[in-house]
């Protein structure tokens, strides 16, 4: 889209504007005739720049939409207190290896949970258990939930999804 083009009907314009007004209007218009095309320009550049946000958008929505998809098939739950930063880079590398490598895929599931099980070491879990205990909406599951981090801490993984599941 080009914004060279006139929106104003200059006709229409001159209809409206009297003589004394149409004499100021176009004092005006000549004061500021060396900032119209920078201005063109710039929104021009804003425009072609918006092809750019537009691919951005598409990617940050495939990777949306790629984020429950990895943590369903690596039996994780959503990452609610993992760094922003850490997840995007596993996004990241999870949709590269959709689009390069999907051999790989096991081999960086593997890697993702040993990244998940060492963030959430016995400190947080701890953290995450006074929260919970604090929520009401939990407090008829606690003996779960806190059987659950028992045996997270005690690394028996699968017994902490079934119990989960439990929920």
């Amino acid at each position: 889209m080009n914004i060279n083009r006139s929106i104003i009907n200059k006709e229409a314009l001159n209809k409206i504007l009297n003589n004394p007004l149409q004499r100021q209007f176009e004092q005006f218009r000549s004061e500021t005739e060396p900032f119209h095309k920078p201005f063109q320009d710039g929104c021009n550049r804003l425009l072609d720049e918006s092809n750019w946000i537009t691919e951005v958008a598409h990617y940050l929505k495939e990777r949306n939409e790629a984020t429950p998809i990895l943590f369903l098939k690596a039996g994780w739950p959503p990452p609610l207190d993992f760094p922003a930063s850490q997840l995007d880079k596993l996004m990241d590398d999870f949709l590269n290896i959709l689009e390069n490598e999907t051999r790989h895929i096991d081999k960086f599931i593997k890697e993702m949970s040993k990244v998940f099980i060492d963030f959430y070491d016995n400190e947080r879990i701890d953290e995450i258990e006074d929260r919970w205990s604090k929520n009401p909406f939990l407090s008829n599951r606690m003996c779960i939930l806190k059987e659950g981090l028992l045996n997270y801490r005690e690394k028996r993984f699968q017994v902490v999804l079934q119990l989960f599941s439990l929920t």
